[in-house]
């Protein structure tokens, strides 16, 4: 994949990555029992429209967890979910290869 960005990188302005799978090991699926564990009674389904929100810009991750019913500092939650996120292997040398060839 790498050698493949170096010969496709001229003009290249923005490189646009998804994080669940992509660049997070995570696929999202462990986000509703994440919530579940401090709000066991939400659906799944009252869980997705607040991240469905926030996903598609319609507001911040800060409006999301406030939504799904958490209160108090809400970058320490945001902060303590991300905490249990695992970044994929190879994802920091395919952003200074990347970097390198697009700059």
């Amino acid at each position: 994949m790498l050698r493949d960005l170096r010969k496709e990188a001229d003009g290249v302005k923005a490189i646009i990555l998804d994080m669940y799978g992509v660049i997070v090991k995570q696929t999202g699926d462990d986000f509703v029992p994440y919530v579940q564990k401090s709000f066991p009674d939400l659906k799944p389904e009252e869980i997705y429209i607040p991240w469905n929100k926030a996903d598609m810009g319609e507001g911040t991750s800060l409006d999301m967890w406030a939504a799904l019913g958490f209160q108090a500092d809400l970058e320490e939650i945001e902060k303590n979910y991300l905490d249990t996120i695992e970044l994929r292997d190879g994802f920091f040398d395919f952003i200074k290869a990347a970097r390198k060839n697009t700059s």
